[in-house]
C-alpha cells in the first residue's frame, strides 16, 4: 500500500492527442480540464498557498481565428481581480508534445505587462535573486501560435537579455511566460501524481508571481506601523505591495491591512521556510535509510513522510524541524496530522 494524494485525476495519451482543432477533441479537453482545476483546489499545498486564488479554464473555442485550439490551459490568479484571462497567471497548459507551468500574461493585458515590466525595472537585483533559482525554468516572449522569440533559461539570464524582454513585455503582439515543459511521456508516468507536480511548482513561483502582479521594495524601507490586537507594533519585513490602494479600490482600510499582516508573514517566512524544507528532506532520507537497514520496508506518500507496514501494524512518521521558540507548537503540530493521516488516510483505506 502506497499512500499518496487522494485523487484519481491523472494525465493520458489521449489528452495529448485531443490537441487538435476539431471540436469534439477540444471539447473533451475542455472538460477534463474543468476536472483537473477541481484536482489542483484541493491539495493541501495549494489551499494552504493559494487560497485567495480563484481559477479559469480556457474557452475551446477561437471565435478571433473561428477554429478550435489545439491545446488548453488552466489559469489561477488573486481573487481581487475580476478576469483572470487578463491578469498575471499561475497556468499551466497542454498541447500535443507536453505540459508547461509557469507564469503567464496575455498579449492582450497590455497594461499588465507594462506594469511588470516597470516591477522588474524596480526591482531588478530581487527579480534576479529569484529567477536565478528556477533552473528548471525558462523565460521569454512569443507571439500566438509561435515558440519563444526570445526564450532563455531562467539559470542563464543576464542584464543584456533581461532588457530584451522587459522590452518585448512593453510591446505589442507578445506573449510573456516563465515556464517549466514536462514531455508527454513525462506527465503520463506522473500519473495521479501530476496535480501535486503543478502545485509544487506554482508554489515555487509564488514570490516572482507576487513581484510580477504588485511590486516589491528593498529591505532598506523604513518599517511599517501595523495595529495587532489593539496594540501598535513596529513590524520589519522586506516587501510591501506597491501602490497597494492603487490595486484595490473597493477595499475597506481593515481588510487591507489583515491583507498587508497575510503577505509579510509571507514574506518573512519564505526564506525559513525554504531552509527548513530542505533541512526536512535531508532528515527524512536518514529516517528511511535507518528504517531499511533494520529490514523494514518504507513506503513514500506525498502527505505522510514515512509509512512501515508489519504484520497489522501500520506505523506513521512525521518529522519536523524544531527549535527553542516553536517546540511546542511543532509538536502540537505533528501529533494533529498523524491523527489525522490516521483517520482519513489509513483507517479509511
Amino acid at each position: 500500500m502506497i499512500l499518496d494524494y487522494n485523487d484519481d485525476f491523472s494525465l493520458s495519451a489521449k489528452d495529448f492527442n485531443s490537441c487538435t482543432h476539431r471540436q469534439y477533441n477540444a471539447q473533451y479537453l475542455h472538460s477534463k480540464f474543468k476536472s483537473f482545476r477541481d484536482s489542483i483546489v484541493k491539495t493541501q499545498t495549494f489551499i494552504e498557498n493559494f487560497r485567495n486564488f480563484k481559477g479559469n479554464v480556457s474557452h475551446p473555442y477561437n471565435r478571433g481565428l473561428r477554429e478550435y485550439y489545439d491545446y488548453h490551459w488552466i489559469g489561477f490568479a488573486d481573487d481581487r481581480f475580476n478576469r483572470i484571462q487578463d491578469e498575471v497567471q499561475l497556468q499551466t497548459c497542454i498541447t500535443k508534445d507536453n505540459i508547461s507551468i509557469g507564469i503567464f500574461i496575455d498579449q492582450a493585458a497590455i497594461n499588465v505587462r507594462k506594469k511588470a515590466a516597470l516591477h522588474i525595472e524596480k526591482n531588478i537585483q530581487l527579480f534576479f535573486n529569484i529567477i536565478k533559482k528556477l533552473s528548471d525554468f525558462s523565460i521569454g516572449c512569443h507571439r500566438e501560435g509561435e515558440n519563444d522569440d526570445d526564450g532563455y533559461k531562467c539559470k542563464n539570464i543576464d542584464d543584456r537579455k533581461i532588457k530584451q524582454i522587459i522590452s518585448k513585455i512593453r510591446g505589442s503582439g507578445f506573449h510573456f511566460s516563465i515556464t517549466k515543459e514536462i514531455s508527454k511521456i513525462e506527465a503520463i508516468k506522473l500519473k495521479n501524481k501530476i496535480t501535486i507536480e503543478v502545485v509544487y511548482n506554482w508554489f515555487l513561483l509564488k514570490q516572482l508571481y507576487n513581484l510580477l502582479t504588485f511590486g516589491r521594495i528593498d529591505s532598506d524601507l523604513p518599517r511599517v506601523d501595523i495595529l495587532v490586537h489593539n496594540k501598535r507594533e513596529r513590524v520589519s519585513h522586506r516587501y510591501k505591495y506597491f501602490k497597494l490602494s492603487d490595486l484595490i479600490s473597493d477595499e475597506t482600510e481593515a481588510e487591507a491591512t489583515e491583507r498587508a499582516v497575510q503577505q509579510i508573514s509571507y514574506e518573512q517566512n519564505m526564506m525559513a521556510l525554504e531552509n527548513a524544507s530542505l533541512s526536512h528532506k535531508k532528515t527524512v532520507k536518514i529516517l528511511r535509510q535507518y528504517l531499511v537497514n533494520r529490514g523494514a520496508k518504507t513506503q513514500k506518500s506525498v502527505a505522510i513522510d514515512t509509512l512501515v507496514e508489519k504484520k497489522d501494524c501500520v506505523f506513521v512518521f512525521e518529522v519536523k524541524s524544531i527549535h527553542t521558540n516553536n517546540f511546542r507548537f511543532q509538536t502540537r503540530h505533528g501529533i494533529g496530522q498523524i491523527l489525522e493521516y490516521e483517520y482519513f488516510q489509513i483507517v479509511k483505506q
